[in-house]
C-alpha cells in the first residue's frame, strides 16, 4: 500500500481542544482524526482500517489517499464530502489513528489527554451513523457496535452496485 507499508496501526481516544488545521498541517499522512461521537468502539476503526487497505489492494478505493478511504469507511458512506462531514470532528473528544508511529506522541503535540472511553461503542452514536432505531429494537441495543459493523462492511456491496446494475441492464 503506498505509503502504508506497516501493519501497525495505534488507535486512541482523546479529550481536549482538537486544533484541526494544526493536525492536518502536520499530519496529512499518516493519521486520521474523527469525532469520536461517531466512533462505536475500537472495533469500528479497526474494520474501518481493514476494508481501507483491502479496498487498495483491489484497486476498488475511492479516496486517493489511505487515510481518507478510512473516514468513508468509519462513516459507512460511499461518497467522500459525505464521509468527512460526518466523521469530521466538532468537540473536544476525537479519535486517532497513527499508521506509523506512536499515538502518545500525538496526543502530546496535540496537547489532548488520552481517555479511551470517549471511542466506546454506544446505542446514540450507531444512530448518529445511520443504524435505523428498527434494528437497535430488534437485535438488541447490546448490539449497536455490531450494526455499526455491518454498515462499514456493506460500503464494499455499496461500492459496486453500480457494476452490478451495469451488468444486469446490458
Amino acid at each position: 500500500m503506498p505509503g502504508h507499508p506497516s501493519t501497525n496501526v495505534d488507535i486512541a481516544g482523546a479529550r481536549g481542544r482538537f486544533d484541526k488545521d494544526a493536525f492536518l498541517k502536520a499530519h496529512a499522512r499518516g493519521a486520521v482524526a474523527l469525532d469520536a461521537d461517531m466512533v462505536c468502539g475500537r472495533e469500528h476503526i479497526a474494520s474501518a482500517i481493514e476494508h481501507a487497505r483491502r479496498a487498495f489492494k483491489r484497486g476498488t478505493n475511492t479516496a486517493r489517499s489511505l487515510e481518507l478511504e478510512v473516514v468513508l469507511y468509519a462513516a459507512g458512506e460511499t461518497q467522500l464530502s459525505v464521509a468527512i462531514d460526518l466523521m469530521d470532528v466538532r468537540g473536544d473528544k476525537v479519535a486517532l489513528v497513527v499508521f506509523e508511529g506512536q499515538v502518545d506522541e500525538l496526543l502530546q503535540e496535540m496537547e489532548l489527554s488520552r481517555d479511551d472511553s470517549v471511542i466506546a461503542p454506544e446505542t446514540s452514536k450507531a444512530l448518529r451513523l445511520g443504524v435505523p432505531r428498527t434494528m437497535l429494537d430488534t437485535v438488541g441495543e447490546n448490539r449497536a457496535q455490531d450494526l455499526v459493523l455491518e454498515k462499514v462492511a456493506l460500503v464494499d456491496l455499496e461500492k459496486r452496485a453500480p457494476f452490478i446494475r451495469e451488468d444486469n441492464q446490458a
